[in-house]
């Protein structure tokens, strides 16, 4: 019962102080009948009918007297019953005025307007035309005969659930592209009528995650996802995905198997983002899952590739190749809208190497192109390759022996840093491997000096700049505080550590911070807030991306957007919001300073 309040209220079916409300009242009458069978003897629901009882049974829940305690289960009592009669009546407002009464082809915004109050819409006339093509319709296509009948018996609901999202009107739009995207509206309706924790788990998608909602609306096989309920209790199976996808789309053109990874990957995108939403996933393992995703979309391009050019160069024979994620690819930490950073290395072979690296470099770019091919369902992913050797001015592809020749020669502080990421992603796996422990071993071959840590703060700072002239908004990423304090904070510890400690030779930001507080480098304290902390900001990251349209993980300062934000992440305001954030943000400055200052200190003695 307890979790089922704290889901009812995590999605907006119950008001914080309904909430705070039930749940007390239910601990307390859970507490009084236990009290009640214990002085009983038996199992019983019935209260004393006698004072000398009535006091005895105060006594024992630590209440004062019989008086008392009657006083304080009458007033649960009728707060309890306020807010059942609050639930069922599904609105006042409907009860007053049939909201059939909006479907009238002749109604107009203004004899609308007592029933669309609560949605504090700005545009009536948008409400009712999309409610009118909810029920008949757009002009183009008409609904088949009953739609109607059932849009009608959903319809108070749906009012009832636009009064509790961030902007209405933009929320019934998007639920109204679903709808028709369905193809089947009327049992679409019907299963939103069957099944009321899915229609509000759509309400909150349409409301929360707009470029989710846009890609839903974009294939009706994303559909499955609502009509096969078994979808969303299933994990992403990374190996099982991949193989059927190579049985059934091995034999198409390039340009055509693009497509179908295009549209496998905006289902499980999407599958993931539903599981999110109804709680079924944690942050954590939403990124796990979405990095098990891109890793499986390169791996399945790739193949592809790899025997299109085996059957047009049959006698052409390749040395071991990698590819090899960076970054929050390569940590598994990818979030919604996130890009990929990836490299590439090539066994040397034994003879022509030149040319082997031009065949590797043309298969690369031909991938890179491949993932930012726009086709009807959208594109792949953006990739940045920018983190390899040398720099965006380097060849894409070189071989595994002139890397670690770099890394010992002209390796600097933070390619180190960046390469606790390292992880392989596709290619040949023995080969990727061997190469990701070489890498490795020089990653965490040493630890740091006082310099080197002060090296690390000093770009961490040179970072700031970024945030920097942006106006009115927040960048939670770069600005002091933000996600790259978490990163460099937990990143320079595993390097000052991690020669002499294995759990923290580890691409996991969260794995090495629960690390650290267990190896006692972190008190639970820091880690915990710490944790907390790095949560909230990729939350809030999702939600700026995948809700409010943003490239960047900066927070809009205006009213709209903070009180949008607050709606996504559980807060009662948008101010409120502002202020948690802006708190914690300072409280992880203060904590990143104070330990690059005892580390430093540490490091000189």
């Amino acid at each position: 019962t307890m979790e089922a309040l704290q889901a009812l209220y995590d999605f907006k079916l119950l008001s914080s102080n309904e909430f705070t409300t039930l749940s007390e009242a239910y601990q307390f009458y859970r507490t009084v009948e236990h009290r009640l069978q214990m002085l009983e003897g038996r199992q019983t629901h019935l209260l004393p009918d006698n004072e000398v009882q009535w006091n005895f049974l105060a006594k024992s829940l630590g209440i004062a007297s019989g008086k008392e305690l009657i006083e304080k289960l009458s007033n649960y009592e009728n707060q309890v019953r306020k807010i059942y009669d609050s639930v069922f009546a599904v609105s006042t407002k409907v009860e007053e005025m049939d909201s059939a009464f909006l479907l009238d082809p002749d109604i107009t915004p203004e004899k609308a307007t007592p029933l669309l109050e609560p949605l504090r819409c700005k545009n009536p006339l948008a409400i009712l035309r999309s409610l009118h093509h909810l029920a008949y319709g757009r002009t183009t296509e008409i609904w088949p005969v009953g739609t109607k009948e059932s849009f009608q018996l959903l319809l108070p609901h749906l009012l009832e659930a636009l009064k509790n999202t961030p902007d209405p009107e933009t929320t019934l739009v998007q639920f109204e592209n679903l709808v028709v995207a369905s193809r089947v509206p009327k049992m679409l309706y019907q299963i939103c009528l069957e099944n009321r924790a899915l229609f509000y788990l759509l309400i909150r998608l349409c409301s929360t995650t707009l470029q989710l909602a846009q890609i839903f609306a974009q294939a009706p096989a994303n559909f499955d996802i609502l009509f096969n309920f078994e979808n969303l209790e299933q994990d992403f199976q990374p190996d099982q995905t991949a193989q059927q996808f190579w049985n059934s789309y091995a034999n198409l053109s390039f340009e055509e198997y693009i497509r179908q990874l295009v549209r496998m990957k905006n289902f499980e995108y999407l599958r993931i983002g539903m599981q999110e939403l109804s709680r079924k996933l944690s942050p954590e393992q939403v990124w796990q899952q979405l990095s098990d995703l891109a890793d499986v979309t390169l791996q399945l391009c790739l193949r592809k590739q790899l025997a299109d050019l085996v059957h047009l160069h049959p006698k052409q024979s390749l040395p071991p190749f990698g590819i090899f994620g960076l970054g929050k690819l390569g940590g598994r930490e990818l979030n919604f809208a996130s890009d990929l950073d990836i490299i590439f290395f090539f066994q040397e072979p034994r003879t022509g190497t030149a040319e082997t690296a031009q065949i590797f470099t043309q298969l690369i770019q031909h991938l890179i192109n491949a993932f930012r091919q726009i086709t009807p369902s959208g594109f792949l992913y953006k990739i940045d390759t920018r983190l390899r050797p040398e720099g965006s001015s380097a060849p894409l592809v070189i071989t595994t022996q002139q890397y670690l020749d770099y890394l010992c020669k002209r390796a600097q502080l933070w390619e180190r840093q960046s390469l606790i990421k390292l992880r392989f992603i596709a290619g040949d796996a023995t080969f990727g491997q061997c190469l990701e422990n070489e890498v490795r071993q020089f990653v965490f071959a040493t630890s740091l000096d006082s310099l080197q840590i002060d090296q690390i703060q000093q770009m961490r700072f040179s970072m700031e700049a970024k945030s920097a002239g942006i106006g009115a908004q927040l960048d939670i990423k770069n600005a002091p505080g933000g996600i790259v304090d978490v990163e460099f904070l937990v990143q320079m510890l595993q390097l000052l550590y991690g020669n002499l400690e294995p759990a923290l030779q580890t691409y996991s930001t969260l794995s090495a911070l629960s690390a650290l507080a267990e190896l006692g480098l972190l008190s639970k304290e820091t880690a915990q807030f710490t944790e907390r902390h790095f949560l909230f900001l990729r939350q809030i990251e999702k939600y700026v991306k995948v809700g409010l349209g943003k490239t960047r993980a900066v927070v809009p300062l205006h009213s709209e957007a903070l009180d949008f934000l607050a709606y996504c992440l559980g807060f009662s305001r948008g101010e409120e919001f502002r202020k948690t954030l802006q708190e914690q943000m300072a409280k992880m400055r203060e904590l990143f300073l104070q330990v690059f200052e005892k580390e430093k200190n540490t490091s000189r003695s």
